[in-house]
């Protein structure tokens, strides 16, 4: 039951859409540590993502990523030769292709003229630095020589790393583009009128400006609108190719699943081509009713009290260190297995751990609920809150001004099913609530 999940928020383009709040985003990310999921980083995350390459600043999270190595793994497709160095060297090609432009590093040209000389080298040289290229680099990054120094620890780590640090080219299958990717959505017949209008106006800007040999890259769409401030057409078309942009980066990957996330103005791309990971929300096919389902929610509501956030990498992997066994039980059950007391039981064991750290996490259900929406599981929320995580359900699946909590879950459930929000509820209670009259 451990899964490959490639997290579309981890994408260098989304802290910038979301103002920079990136607390959200470490949150989901380390509850998907604490339960044992594989993040699969894509080559520009590598080395663009300022949520990744900042987690490889802390000496913490570092020697997290070394006792559990299985936590994130690369998939890219190598240009040439199939080493573990030549696919990392996917995300430094990158960096030095013409009008490629870093959505993190704001100094002109300096993420190429790193990936320049690493590839001169023709290996990921931890000691770079002393070199008179790396002195004259660091000299000339300004503010912004922490990020390229944890840029560096985030390539050592894959491309030098031991056999347990995973990094692959990906299947022999036809990968696709953004493009194809609106091409394709702006052809359904299930798309919702507002959506629709979204994807055919960024559809019909992208022709009026781009020639059609940009229209298989993302970076000159960025580069034509700019930076911000953005009017709301600019961000609808920005947004849009971005969620188009990872919906096809998961088709090339091919992980097991994928964490979605929203942003503003644009359609929830990644709900309607693929099937979010949820993954705290796990519950057995019930036999009867619709109540049925909101009891055993309800009773898993009170379950949990603790906030990933207030832990550092530190305490994060004592915690994990201490509840292997629960967790190695749920990675070793089948994907799709109805046996929900394996996750009740890791669920319970980090409870036990963070009993004596609980007068210093304020609110954490409601700090939670924040986290499962931005992982893409909208209805995860449940688990943490009652009446508040019901209602950031409902908000979050785009139910808006629910006053009572457990209508807001059932009208998530139904806009689950509508739009692919979450895999196990859509799957598990998709006949329940087919014939359900509430």
């Amino acid at each position: 039951m451990a899964v490959r999940v490639y997290a579309h928020w981890l994408d260098p383009e989304f802290p910038e859409a979301l103002n920079h709040e990136v607390g959200m985003l470490e949150r989901s990310l380390k509850v998907h540590a604490l339960l044992g999921d594989t993040l699969v980083l894509s080559d520009v995350q590598l080395i663009d993502s300022p949520v990744v390459f900042r987690l490889f600043a802390k000496e913490g999270f570092r020697q997290f990523l070394r006792d559990f190595p299985g936590f994130m793994q690369v998939v890219a497709q190598p240009t040439h030769g199939n080493d573990r160095y030549s696919i990392v060297a996917r995300s430094l090609e990158r960096a030095t292709r013409e009008g490629w432009v870093s959505s993190s590093v704001k100094v002109p040209g300096l993420l190429a003229e790193f990936s320049r000389i690493i590839l001169e080298k023709g290996w990921v040289d931890p000691d770079i630095w002393q070199s008179r290229e790396g002195k004259r680099l660091l000299a000339n990054a300004g503010e912004h020589a922490s990020d390229i120094r944890a840029i560096l620890n985030c390539l050592d780590h894959f491309a030098n790393g031991d056999r347990d640090v995973i990094v692959r080219a990906p299947p022999d299958s036809a990968s696709e583009t953004f493009y194809d990717v609106l091409i394709e959505l702006r052809n359904r017949t299930d798309v919702e009128p507002e959506h629709r209008r979204q994807v055919e106006g960024t559809l019909d800007w992208i022709q009026a400006n781009l020639g059609s040999d940009d229209w298989a890259f993302r970076s000159p769409v960025i580069t034509r609108i700019g930076s911000s401030p953005w009017t709301p057409e600019q961000q609808m078309i920005r947004n849009t190719v971005n969620q188009a942009w990872n919906c096809a980066v998961e088709t090339t990957i091919d992980p097991e699943a994928g964490s979605t996330s929203y942003l503003p103005y644009s359609p929830p791309i990644g709900v309607y081509r693929h099937t979010p990971y949820n993954s705290l929300l796990t519950v057995a096919k019930p036999s009867g009713r619709l109540s049925q389902i909101m009891s055993s929610l309800q009773g898993r509501i009170r379950s949990v009290s603790w906030d990933p956030l207030a832990m550092n990498w530190t305490r994060l992997r004592e915690i994990a260190t201490a509840t292997s066994d629960e967790r190695l039980a749920l990675q070793d059950a089948p994907i799709g297995s109805a046996d929900n007391d394996l996750l009740e039981r890791l669920i319970a064991a980090i409870s036990a751990q963070e009993r004596d750290h609980l007068s210093r996490v304020p609110e954490s259900s409601a700090m939670l609920v924040t986290a499962a929406t931005a992982a893409g599981g909208a209805a995860s929320g449940v688990v943490f809150g009652a009446t508040i995580g019901a209602v950031a359900v409902g908000a979050a699946a785009g139910v808006v001004g629910a006053s009572s909590g457990i209508a807001a879950m059932k009208r998530a459930f139904r806009w689950s099913r509508r739009f692919r929000v979450v895999n196990t509820l859509r799957h598990e209670f998709g006949a329940v609530l087919d014939q359900s009259p509430d």
